[in-house]
């Protein structure tokens, strides 16, 4: 009886052990690649406008690039305009991607996207000329890298450098290449720091 007991817990355990051997084989090799949000500025597509392939987000920190997936992407509009403009360069835009093999590209999975930021989109990076300055000297007139033209605010917290080098304030600069990280609060779009271009 006792042997019979015995031979039957053995063939429980093999059999046990056979069958999580069996699961493990069956579960993928790599967990699934976690997912998470980019938020900032369409800068260009890549591809045909209609039909693109990528797109590059300039976010507050740096420019990122991310592709598109056919059939994978799916795109949002956030109002009536962005929905009959489409997505097109200088959209603000939220992301959610993932990095992909092979060379841990960027795949965006939704892209919620507007012609003005929102949500999370607070403080960004853009790049464009400066055409002029408000009388009063509180905001300068910048035309946009991506074709389009918005007030800055600034104030005394604004900082000014030239090439990286600080300097007291924004010289007459009209026709320069500016760089400017702004802070976006009740509709204002306010400069924390622009950088003239001068090489």
């Amino acid at each position: 009886m006792r042997r019979f007991l015995t031979l039957a817990i053995i063939a429980l355990v093999a059999s046990f052990c056979s069958s999580s051997a069996t699961a493990a084989s069956r579960r993928p090799a790599h967990s699934p690649l976690p997912r998470y949000a980019l938020w900032g500025q369409v800068v260009s597509l890549d591809g045909q406008a209609a039909d693109p392939t990528g797109f590059v987000l300039q976010t507050a920190a740096r420019t990122v690039d991310i592709k598109i997936a056919v059939n994978r992407t799916r795109f949002t509009a956030r109002s009536a305009e962005a929905l009959v403009d489409g997505f097109i360069a200088g959209d603000f835009a939220v992301v959610t991607v993932r990095r992909v093999p092979p060379g841990e590209v960027l795949r965006a999975n939704r892209v919620l996207y507007d012609v003005v930021p929102f949500g999370p989109i607070t403080q960004f990076t853009l790049t464009g000329a400066f055409v002029r300055e408000a009388v009063d000297g509180h905001a300068f007139l910048m035309h946009l890298k991506t074709g389009t033209w918005h007030w800055i605010s600034v104030n005394a917290n604004t900082q000014y450098t030239e090439d990286g080098s600080p300097i007291a304030m924004l010289p007459d600069v009209r026709g320069e290449i500016l760089t400017v990280s702004i802070h976006r609060l009740n509709g204002r779009w306010i400069a924390l720091s622009v950088d003239v271009k001068t090489a």
